[in-house]
């Protein structure tokens, strides 16, 4: 993720807390960027299932939310921290109907969320003496910050015929799509990846054809890439 969305996130993400904060806390404080990003946090940290957020709060909660210590406030203060916590869920969600199910606790941050080949985003934010860690993942970030520039598909096929008689075969791999901007921060030794499971068949297709002739999967035989088919059911009715 370039720079100017980084920044564009972090503003929605502070914008996002300070009207969590406003609308729980007895007393005003302001969002500032935080330092240490890439510090993995000690403790628990929670997961909003299935939309690529996790995010950890580092200090006193209740304490910072109500000036009083959590131990006074026993099983009121724990009721008190869900509360909150579930409610910011659905602030940096925009999914109202969250319940306590769909806010997982996490020891370790997934790779898709911590890691930022994968296009996720990690921000850190202080608020009323407490550090807030956020993870978003590339679809989450770019909810939050969309792209200004045009996508493009990340890996295009090429397809020509060689010959009259004779076609080159063409195994495409879809990864997915990528901003022009994120493609000028890419380095040797960066993955792109696909969600895709290796079992998945990959479309075998030659120039003039619009549609997959069969479908194979890619292996190693003799030292040499392969391709193991899998289903040829539109080779018969191929021009």
């Amino acid at each position: 993720m370039g720079e100017t969305r980084r920044h564009a996130v972090m503003a929605k993400a502070g914008a996002v807390v300070q009207a969590w904060w406003n609308a729980w806390a007895m007393s005003a404080a302001q969002v500032l960027a935080d330092g240490g990003a890439d510090v993995v946090p000690d403790g628990v940290c929670r997961q909003v299932e299935s939309r690529g957020v996790a995010f950890c709060v580092d200090g006193d909660l209740v304490g910072s939310l109500t000036g009083l210590a959590a131990s006074q406030g026993g099983e009121l203060a724990a009721h008190l921290e869900r509360s909150a916590l579930l409610d910011l869920a659905r602030r940096m969600t925009g999914v109202e109907t969250l319940d306590d199910a769909s806010l997982g606790a996490i020891e370790a941050v997934p790779d898709t969320l911590a890691d930022p080949r994968w296009g996720g985003c990690a921000l850190v934010l202080g608020i009323g003496g407490l550090r807030l860690r956020l993870w978003l993942d590339r679809r989450a970030a770019a909810h939050w910050a969309p792209a200004s520039a045009p996508r493009v598909a990340a890996l295009v096929p090429r397809i020509e015929a060689i010959a009259p008689a004779s076609a080159q075969l063409r195994a495409s791999l879809d990864l997915g799509e990528i901003s022009l901007d994120e493609l000028q921060g890419l380095a040797p030794g960066d993955v792109i990846a696909t969600l895709a499971p290796l079992s998945r068949p990959l479309d075998i297709t030659v120039a003039g054809v619009d549609r997959p002739l069969f479908q194979g999967l890619l292996g190693e035989r003799g030292g040499r890439r392969a391709l193991r088919l899998a289903s040829t059911e539109h080779l018969e009715s191929a021009p």
